[in-house]
Parts: structure tokens; sequence; C-alpha cells
């Protein structure tokens, strides 16, 4: 985003005299414009890593060790569904703002190909990347609430999982292609350095 300017004032043929576009042009060598795959990782990971860190801490305190294996990996998954729930709120609100949790925080932004994304594009990605994990969860709740039942455990567990497996698709996608992920592609939008 930082090079629009300099982009538009070129293609108006906006610079009074040359020189002034040659202290423009060195003043953007300093700025970084690529996204390396550690910095698009950091965006994926540091947030929804600490919040499954600290989601898994809570479930080591509070289950048996003699529980066995399926039990704990079912907790797990259903960790991974819940910590998603509340970061998928949180995405929906800021892109509002035109911003995104994980993008934000290190300073990238999603664009297009003339200008930063916009609001109704924002949330198209939110809506890309978090409906497939709300959307059979409400159905699960709607239907305990409907029948008066627990959902039960093996029910969440599986939506947990698969919801893990969709995250890393898209994590998996973006670190291949740290300026696009396959939710960006959907989207309609790039991720670029603010």
């Amino acid at each position: 985003l930082h090079a629009r300017p300099v982009l538009q004032n070129l293609r108006h043929g906006s610079f009074e005299k040359l020189t002034f576009l040659v202290g423009t042009l060195k003043g953007l060598l300093n700025k970084q414009a690529d996204i390396s795959r550690g910095l698009r990782s950091a965006s994926l990971f540091v947030i929804t890593g600490y919040a499954t860190f600290a989601t898994f801490l809570g479930i080591a305190a509070n289950t048996d060790p003699n529980v066995g294996f399926a039990t704990w990996a079912g907790r797990a998954a259903i960790a991974v569904l819940v910590m998603m729930h509340f970061i998928a709120p949180i995405d929906f609100i800021l892109a509002f703002w035109h911003k995104s949790t994980g993008l934000s925080t290190f300073g990238l932004e999603a664009v297009t190909k003339d200008a930063q994304a916009s609001r109704v594009q924002l949330l198209r990605r939110s809506a890309i990347m978090w409906l497939p994990i709300l959307v059979p969860s409400s159905v699960l709740v709607a239907k305990a609430l409907i029948t008066g039942e627990w959902i039960p455990f093996e029910h969440a567990a599986i939506l947990g999982a698969l919801a893990f497996v969709g995250a890393m698709i898209y994590a998996v996608s973006a670190l291949a292609n740290p300026g696009r992920g396959l939710h960006d592609r959907l989207a309609g939008v790039w991720v670029g350095r603010r």
C-alpha cells in the first residue's frame, strides 16, 4: 500500500521534476514489498497458536491422564473448535474496519489490484474462512436446543477435527503462496504490506 500513491502519481504524470520522482523512489527502497513465508506463518499461527496452547493447558489440567488417546484427541479437537469460535466473530467485526486478526497484527493488508480491499471483500474473506466452521456448529447447537439433548462428544470431536483440517488447508495454501492463499484467492484479494 505504501507504493500506491507513487504509482498513481506516475500514472497521472504528477511529478514536476525528475529529482522528485527519484527521491520518492529512493524512499521506497527502504520499505519491504514482499511477504516472506515466515511473516505469513506468523500472521497465521501466532494468535491461533497462543489460543490453542492456552486451551490445551486447560484440557491437560482438567483431564485424567488415564482416559486414553481417543478421549484426549477428541477433547483437543473440541478445543480447536472452541478457539476458532472465539476468533471468528472478532475477525468479522474487524472486517468492518478493513482489518483482519492475523494480517493487521503483522503489518499486512488485504488488497486488490487497485486499492485496499473493501469492507465487502474483507467480509467475504472472513465468511470463506469461518462459515465452514460456524454453520455446522450452529446446526449442532440448534439441534441440541430443539431436542433438549446434549451434543454427543463424538459429533463435536469430529466437527473439531474437520475444522482443524480445513484450517490447515487454508494455512498450507497461504504458506505455499504467501501473497495469496486459497481463502484470499476465493475472496478476490491479495495480501500485501501496509
